[in-house]
């Protein structure tokens, strides 16, 4: 282990010999308990005491996936110097913000070299990543370290290559639960939200993208994490789409600034979901057929791919694809989930248009852009569908400036007030758009 390894982490004992004498390294207890409950400082959860080791020691169920702590355990840090040259986050993209986004850009600046907290909301497509590169730039050139962190695996995937292309002079990492490589001290950090666990004041900086995002907006140890893993005067960004009333009501009792931008930066609207009924559709799917209504859809969008077609549980994967394979035999498509071993290899398929359609669960709700799609969610009355999931999914379409136009289709049993209250924010937000373009 190199001492690097310590700035600003985490890391369960025992250290190498090298480091266990270090007059840099701090030491910090990691579980505490109060009779039957255990208290664990790495991700911040209370728990019952259940399981007992030897000697009436205890651990930590609750983060157990990052390696058990218990109180046999220290947790080993050594305090964020900041090792980094100044004057080296120069970014490079040459890309033109429309007047809407730079002015947002510029705002959010200004909150980072003041170091002080913002809410973007921004609606899908909208250009948040390259909104952030003058306050990303900021920080990197004076030296900070910056976290960028979201609650999703394809989100980190597809933002970190945009990062490295326009800031090739800054080391940086991506972090994730099944990336393969060894830890490594950088300047900027992208992972999901529960790599945070193991940073400790590291951060000068952290961007949390998607924050309204299972399973992060529910997650209390990852928003202790989170807390823990900034510096005391450091600066946030939260980024989101969807805002939650909650999310707002934190938003304001934490005194963040808000900047709103309603419109998708090359300035055609969201597309506006069709609510189409489709009554019993379960029965149809087990003999291998399409609802009429989305068969026809189907057949109309021939030749206009890709397709996305949303369903509500794991259980209906197989079923809608046999049936879009019984009625479009000539099609080439595939299933995928959040589980499945082949995931990053079919997005990746789908990028390339190997595949024409993918039959996904809300998985795909968020962060990953297949120019010219359509959408075709199944079962969108389901309560795993929130306003926030609807939004989001309808949000994949259009969002190309070569394709700034699509199709979106909420297929329900019944036209539900989740399903009624996701339309009307999307055309609430295009009618808001248009006042401001005036």
């Amino acid at each position: 282990m190199e001492k690097s390894e310590l700035f600003g982490r985490l890391v369960p004992g025992p250290l190498p010999a090298g480091l266990s004498g270090d007059p840099h390294v701090q030491q910090l207890p990691v579980i505490r308990r109060w009779g039957p409950l255990v208290w664990c400082l790495r991700c911040g959860q209370v728990t019952w005491w259940r399981g007992q080791l030897p000697r009436h020691h205890a651990y930590c169920p609750q983060c157990i996936q990052l390696g058990r702590v218990s109180t046999l355990a220290s947790l080993y840090t050594i305090p964020e110097p900041n090792k980094f040259r100044p004057g080296g986050g120069q970014c490079t993209w040459r890309g033109r913000l429309s007047p809407a986004q730079a002015s947002l850009a510029a705002k959010i600046k200004q909150a980072v070299e003041r170091r002080q907290r913002v809410l973007v909301w921004a609606v899908t497509g909208a250009g948040k990543t390259e909104m952030l590169f003058p306050g990303l730039a900021a920080g990197l050139t004076a030296g900070w370290r910056v976290g960028i962190v979201t609650p999703r695996i394809d989100v980190c995937r597809e933002l970190f290559p945009r990062l490295r292309a326009a800031f090739p002079a800054v080391t940086a990492i991506l972090l994730t639960g099944d990336e393969p490589g060894p830890y490594r001290y950088t300047q900027l950090v992208v992972a999901t939200t529960h790599q945070l666990l193991r940073f400790y004041r590291a951060f000068d900086l952290l961007v949390i993208d998607e924050v309204d995002a299972f399973p992060f907006i529910t997650d209390k140890g990852l928003h202790y994490a989170a807390a823990r893993a900034i510096k005391k005067n450091a600066a946030i960004l939260l980024l989101t789409a969807t805002p939650s009333a909650r999310l707002l009501r934190i938003v304001r009792r934490h005194h963040f600034q808000v900047g709103v931008l309603p419109a998708r930066y090359h300035g055609h609207p969201l597309p506006e979901p069709h609510l189409v009924r489709l009554g019993r559709w379960e029965r149809l799917i087990y003999r291998r057929m399409l609802p009429t209504k989305i068969q026809a859809t189907l057949a109309e969008w021939r030749g206009h791919f890709p397709v996305l077609i949303f369903v509500p549980r794991i259980r209906w994967l197989k079923p809608v694809l046999r049936a879009i394979q019984r009625q479009f035999p000539t099609w080439r498509g595939t299933s995928v989930y959040a589980a499945d071993p082949r995931r990053q290899e079919k997005v990746t398929a789908m990028r390339k248009r190997q595949v024409q359609y993918l039959v996904t669960t809300t998985i795909l709700e968020r962060g990953v852009t297949f120019p010219g799609v359509q959408v075709v969610i199944l079962g969108a009355d389901d309560p795993v569908f929130t306003v926030a999931a609807l939004v989001q999914i309808a949000g994949r379409v259009g969002r190309s400036p070569t394709a700034p136009t699509g199709t979106v289709l909420f297929g329900c049993a019944r036209i539900t007030p989740v399903v009624r209250a996701a339309r009307r924010q999307i055309c609430t937000l295009n009618r808001t758009a248009r006042r401001m373009a005036r």
